[in-house]
């Protein structure tokens, strides 16, 4: 049975321990699926290019552009190549955005001491000051990618988002990380 918190008691948050390939133990936290989509609505997604033609009748008719219209129209192979560049840079952005935003609202672990930072400090990178961005940074540079993959979901599944959408996030993580 839940209690109902009183007199400025925090309601309890489910929790659960992740448990990286290298040991690492991290607490995953659910994160408001509101603030997710807020987070990605930030980048804005180009729209496809569209094409106009001309109909026997003299009626112009405008079309969006795909890939086997771009291979037909004068300059629409460039005009395509430069909409698919634009689009996948900006859902790899908005695919950072939200793992960013997921490891900073949703998840909890002890940063080790000093020496995980020595090798960038070497190559000349900034480490954040602040304890949360410190926090996120570690873990975005010392998670594997498949850890990275899983610790997002378990997040994602902790928060109570739809399978459906669960793999398609896993989907739009896996492209720009292959990429």
């Amino acid at each position: 049975m839940s209690k109902t918190p009183r007199n400025g008691d925090k309601p309890e948050v489910k929790t659960s321990v992740f448990t990286t390939s290298s040991g690492v133990e991290v607490t995953l936290k659910p994160v408001d699926p509101i603030f997710i989509q807020s987070v990605s609505s930030t980048v804005k997604i180009p729209k496809a290019p569209f094409y106009e033609v001309t109909t026997i009748s003299g009626r112009t008719e405008r079309h969006k552009m795909d890939a086997v219209a771009a291979k037909q129209l004068e300059n629409g192979q460039s005009i395509w190549d430069q909409y698919i560049e634009e689009r996948n840079e900006a859902q790899t952005e908005q695919s950072n955005r939200i793992l960013r935003a997921i490891l900073y609202m949703g998840t909890e672990v002890e940063v080790p001491g000093q020496d995980w930072e020595k090798k960038f400090r070497f190559l000349g990178v900034d480490i954040p000051d602040d304890e949360d961005e410190r926090r996120v940074f570690y873990l975005q540079s010392e998670l594997t990618t498949q850890d990275t993959m899983a610790l997002m979901t378990a997040v994602m599944r902790l928060t109570g988002v739809d399978e459906e959408l669960v793999a398609k996030a896993e989907d739009a993580f896996r492209n720009p990380v292959q990429d």
